[in-house]
């Protein structure tokens, strides 16, 4: 089959470029030269896989992974390797790239994308409480997420108690998983107040300063210096919010007296 100059100068100026994949009566020409054309100016962000050691590049246009001390980047079935961030690349046999950079969890960027999301929605939660502080520059929350690390913080809170503790949770679950310790704070004299939507034991009920909750939420103050805010009380999207400012920990005394939310 015969070529016009054109179409072959068309094609030899695709090659320098790089990859090039064209099909034209049947014929797929496929050339495959030089280095992935990464050029850089500066380090690139990365962002860590969940649950390895592996880093990737977000940017959705770029395949480039970070391990042991090497950049990696495949193309097609061709993968490269640099020492540096911008090169130079080489092509290393694909038995000789790692098993972490090779297997890496196929949905990576749809899981790098929740976690954005995420926290995204976080920050979006702190924004009206960052305003409500004093000073604009305190460290005024710590995040804890999943269910069990922010069950863990909720019970050391708990436990910390010497004064007083008010306890206000909208989901029995919850409720029921710190129901234990809740009844040894009590037992501890430490004033409880308690806002619930659900009967209680009879040990709290003795104990406790018992309010119905009428409103969704779940809040610990622990001697009017500590607040824990809960987003969501199950699974891995639950969000944990911890913060000793004053402001903050007024606010989560606030819904206690409020009828909006507490009813005797």
């Amino acid at each position: 089959m015969r070529y016009s100059r054109v179409f072959l100068l068309s094609l030899l100026a695709a090659a320098v470029l790089g990859d090039v994949e064209i099909a034209e009566a049947e014929v797929n020409v496929n050339i495959h030269l030089g280095p992935p054309p990464i050029v850089a100016a500066e380090p690139p962000a990365v962002v860590m896989v969940p649950q390895s050691r592996l880093y990737f590049v977000p940017d959705p246009h770029v395949e480039i992974f970070f391990f042991n001390g090497y950049w990696w980047s495949p193309r097609g079935e061709v993968w490269y390797r640099s020492r540096a961030y911008n090169g130079p690349w080489g092509v290393i046999e694909r038995t000789r790239v790692p098993r972490a950079v090779i297997y890496m969890p196929r949905d990576y960027r749809a899981r790098y994308e929740r976690e954005r999301g995420a926290v995204q929605r976080v920050s979006a939660l702190l924004e009206p409480l960052r305003a409500a502080t004093r000073s604009p520059t305190t460290d005024i929350a710590y995040i804890v997420k999943g269910i069990p690390n922010v069950l863990a913080r909720a019970r050391a809170m708990i436990e910390s108690a010497r004064r007083e503790l008010i306890v206000l949770i909208s989901d029995e679950a919850f409720f029921r998983k710190l129901e234990p310790d809740l009844v040894k704070v009590a037992r501890r004299k430490v004033k409880l107040k308690l806002a619930v939507p659900m009967p209680i034991g009879p040990d709290l009920e003795r104990f406790a300063e018992v309010r119905s909750i009428v409103c969704s939420c779940m809040i610990l103050v622990v001697d009017d210096q500590q607040v824990l805010t809960v987003t969501r009380t199950s699974g891995d999207d639950a969000y944990g919010i911890t913060s000793t400012d004053e402001t903050l920990v007024r606010l989560g005394t606030e819904y206690w007296e409020s009828p909006r939310c507490c009813v005797a």
